[in-house]
């Protein structure tokens, strides 16, 4: 009987505090119902160069009059207003002025009551800015060579980043005026059509850091290419014809004529075979001076423990794109060969 009074008892107790709680929780609506407004679908974001876009599709709430996003942990926001957009249609918001660090984005649609909805949050949206400006490269050429139309082609390294987007090169032409051409970057060659002999051309790669970026970033310096490396690689650099004379003691001064193949190192160096006798084992390596005085460089014939020297002034003709290069050579047992040679580009 008693654990029967007490059973009704506590059933009463608990209506009682229940009656009690809803009228408290009435009480805070202050005698009317909340009203949400329609949430957006296809909420996302866009990161760009210290902003973001956010993009949405409205929703088919008629009633809602603005929209309000709140970032920066909810202490900033910005107001886009509702224009009667479809839901089929793509709203854009830009939130500029952000600091390069991951963000969360929180939109509320509302009405003209004030009413809004619930929040909807796009969390770890990464804004990029200064920092990963300066992690950027422009992208390695490789060299140069010619098309069949005569036009300089810059031969270049296969991009690395994914996102590299394009390369402008800048040079001037025949005609002293500045062009640009844009390499793709599936590319591994863009030709600079009416490049003016031994004018220097400016390389800078651009970026975005992800697919969906809204900016592109560029590098902030260009690297040169300088005219002489193009013209020497890709007009001088190649086969030529080689003519002359050697004297080897005691025999009588001997005709030469042959071919040999001309490669260019870099930093005015050419590479190439001395053509003695159809040896190729005698390697020549040339310096371009800047008044195209011609310097036999010390490890010329080192691979064949030779040692080349000139013998009477060398030098580079850029206009018939010849070199003369007069020279001794000695080996340890003191074999001794003198001859005068005029490599002749071929056409």
């Amino acid at each position: 009987m008693n654990f029967k009074i007490i059973t009704l008892l506590a059933i009463l107790f608990c209506l009682t505090a229940c009656e009690k709680e809803g009228y408290n929780y009435d009480k805070y609506l202050n005698g009317r119902e909340i009203t949400y407004t329609g949430t957006v679908s296809n909420l996302k974001a866009n990161p760009g160069n210290q902003r973001v876009q956010l993009t949405w599709n409205p929703s088919s709430d008629p009633t809602i009059v603005k929209y309000v996003i709140r970032y920066n942990s909810q202490r900033d926001s910005i107001v886009v207003n509702a224009n009667g957009e479809t839901t089929a249609q793509t709203v854009k918001a830009y939130i500029p002025g952000l600091g390069e660090y991951v963000q969360e984005f929180t939109l509320y649609t509302y009405d003209a009551a004030g009413n809004k909805s619930i929040g909807q949050t796009i969390t770890a949206v990464r804004v990029y800015g200064p920092i990963y400006s300066s992690t950027l490269r422009n992208r390695p050429s490789s060299g140069a060579g010619f098309d069949n139309s005569g036009n300089v082609l810059i031969n270049f390294t296969a991009a690395l980043d994914t996102v590299n987007t394009t390369t402008r090169l800048t040079y001037k032409n025949t005609a002293g005026a500045i062009t640009n051409v844009l390499l793709h970057p599936d590319s591994l060659k863009v030709a600079l059509p009416g490049w003016k002999d031994g004018e220097n051309v400016l390389i800078q790669s651009a970026y975005v850091p992800v697919r969906n970026s809204v900016d592109t970033f560029w590098v902030s310096y260009s690297d040169t290419l300088k005219g002489k490396d193009i013209f020497y690689s890709a007009r001088v650099a190649g086969s030529f014809t080689c003519t002359g004379t050697l004297e080897r003691q005691p025999n009588p001064v001997e005709a030469v004529n042959e071919n040999k193949d001309i490669s260019y190192q870099g930093n005015n160096i050419f590479k190439t075979i001395l053509p003695v006798f159809n040896n190729s084992g005698l390697t020549l390596y040339l310096r371009v001076n800047d008044d195209n005085s011609v310097t036999i460089m010390p490890n010329s014939g080192s691979e064949a423990s030779v040692a080349i020297t000139a013998d009477g002034p060398c030098s580079f003709d850029p206009v018939a794109k010849k070199f003369l290069v007069n020279f001794t050579y000695t080996n340890t047992s003191n074999l001794f060969r003198r001859g005068s040679i005029v490599y002749t580009r071929n056409l």
